[in-house]
């Protein structure tokens, strides 16, 4: 079972990245759960060190500084399109670097959810062409989540 302070961190990080019910929502979906309190000790830890801790857990944490979070610099895509057993191609890694910007991930962000969507322990520069669409689809999907709740 999760601790308060995990639930409470939870939270944090979920106001702090801006995210409305369905966004926060589509994320839990990956752990089985529907509600931070549904999730176990091992789930919150690692939503937590995916997303980013906030600080101290209090009410009004502010977000991490943009200076303190480590950016994406690019990936490398060495497929060739059309193959979809050989490696990502670089317009799946250039895809994956801009989502990961209009999402506000870094990369630790990114290989957590390689390790949840693909159950693959791997860099993006690993990925297979089906794998990075798959990863693509849930990113875009996610932003879209993000979208719907900001016209509302």
């Amino acid at each position: 079972m999760a601790t308060k302070n995990q639930i409470s961190a939870i939270h944090a990080i979920k106001r702090a990245r801006g995210w409305g019910e369905e966004e926060y929502r589509t994320a839990l979906t990956y752990y089985g759960v529907g509600s931070a309190s549904d999730m176990t000790f091992a789930q919150a830890r690692d939503f937590i060190s995916a997303f980013g801790t906030i600080g101290n857990t209090a009410r009004n944490s502010p977000p991490v500084p943009e200076n303190q979070v480590e950016k994406s610099k690019g990936y490398r895509g060495l497929g060739t399109a059309g193959s979809p057993n050989d490696h990502l191609t670089q317009g799946q890694a250039d895809e994956i670097s801009a989502m990961e910007k209009k999402l506000k991930w870094n990369q630790g962000t990114t290989l957590f959810w390689i390790q949840k969507v693909l159950n693959k322990s791997c860099s993006v520069e690993m990925l297979m062409q089906f794998e990075a669409r798959k990863l693509i689809h849930v990113m875009h999907r996610l932003q879209v989540t993000g979208k719907q709740r900001r016209k509302a």
